[in-house]
């Protein structure tokens, strides 16, 4: 008969016979209280079953407990005591707790009963055996409420006799399968885990490339911003230029300087060329947001490496796997670099070009407005 489960029996009935002593706060409820019987000899038990030890350090015996008296044997709160006889010397293992079989399941509470003339199958939760010889025989010894009377209820045969070395060697056997089972579950854990981790960093990289890609494009709009006030400055050079003109024209007609056109026109330059710089100084901002957008790029191109570089390490670990939405190819990650890397380039050799049109053009500019102011 095997156990259908392991928990031991704490909260389990006791072997209780029947006999000397108080009985009647022992009774089970909707039961008549049994009379005294001393006839322990009407008694009998085998063992049907040695079970293996279980997660509580502790092993389970099945007896097949027959009542051939006249009165119930009651399974109450009390205690049975487990003693080994060797030799002729007696080894005490102490109380231990018992239950009982109902239709081939731990059923019952407390209290039960086998009644007269019955058999039921009472289970044994016994602790480990340790620092005991192999016994030649052992019995249960009823401990009776209200007085000190033992009894002996249960004589095991010697071939029924619980070997101590089969139950250790049981016990190493279970303790093994126990720890293979557990490193299949430990191995299967961590290869299901690496299998997952696989899989987001394979979709971290992913991301990665298509947020790059996505970012290269900022550094082209900052670019054509500049260009297009790198026009604006243009144009106010070139009106600088033609107030330069019309003032130098005017200064040529009044050599001796008596109009006031000529400074006023020679303002009008300088005014002009305040603008240009005020262009450059637009140039600078947009230097500003390039820059900007070149480190945010840069730390795109960071992130994918550390990202590659964590899956590379994952694969080697479990090269064989493909995740389910699949794997970047390296080719795919070192194009997504390289393209990153060259509009970066491209885009500081424009702006560094860019900068200094603008400065060369607030040069041109102030030299215009010296020259008009030399002509008032």
């Amino acid at each position: 008969m095997k156990r259908t489960h392991t928990s031991i029996f704490l909260l389990f009935p006791t072997l209780l016979l029947a006999g000397c002593g108080t009985t009647a706060n022992l009774a089970a409820p909707g039961h008549s209280v049994a009379k005294p019987y001393n006839q322990v000899s009407t008694v009998t038990a085998s063992v049907l079953h040695v079970g293996e030890i279980n997660q509580n350090n502790h092993f389970w015996v099945y007896f097949l407990v027959k009542n051939s008296s006249k009165q119930p044997i009651i399974f109450t709160n009390n205690t049975v005591e487990l003693t080994w006889t060797n030799h002729g010397q007696t080894y005490n293992q102490g109380t231990v707790q018992t239950g009982y079989m109902q239709n081939n399941t731990i059923g019952g509470t407390t209290p039960f009963q086998i009644e007269a003339g019955q058999s039921q199958t009472v289970i044994g939760d016994f602790p480990q055996l340790t620092n005991i010889p192999n016994p030649g025989s052992v019995k249960l010894v009823l401990l009776l409420s209200g007085n000190t009377y033992q009894a002996t209820a249960i004589q095991l045969n010697s071939n029924e006799a619980i070997n101590l070395a089969a139950l250790q060697k049981a016990q190493a056997k279970a303790a093994a399968q126990q720890q293979a089972q557990a490193n299949a579950a430990a191995a299967a854990q961590q290869q299901q885990q690496l299998q997952s981790n696989i899989s987001s960093a394979a979709s971290a990289v992913e991301g990665d490339i298509q947020q790059l890609s996505a970012s290269l494009p900022a550094l082209q709009q900052d670019l054509q911003q500049t260009t297009a006030d790198l026009q604006t400055e243009q144009k106010d050079l070139g009106t600088t230029y033609q107030e330069e003109q019309t003032t130098l024209a005017l200064a040529a007609q009044h050599p001796n300087g008596d109009d006031g056109q000529v400074g006023s026109d020679a303002g009008q330059v300088g005014s002009d060329a305040g603008q240009v710089g005020a262009d450059q100084g637009q140039i600078g901002s947009d230097q500003g947001q390039l820059n900007s957008d070149l480190a945010s790029v840069q730390n795109d191109v960071s992130q994918l490496q550390s990202d590659d570089q964590n899956l590379l390490s994952l694969e080697q670990q479990l090269p064989n796997y493909q995740p389910s939405g699949g794997l970047p190819s390296q080719s795919a990650v070192k194009s997504a670099i390289n393209q990153a890397n060259n509009a970066m380039a491209s885009a500081n050799k424009q702006m560094n070009k860019d900068l200094a049109a603008a400065q060369t053009m607030v040069n041109e500019a102030n030299h215009d407005a010296t020259v008009a102011g030399q002509a008032q």
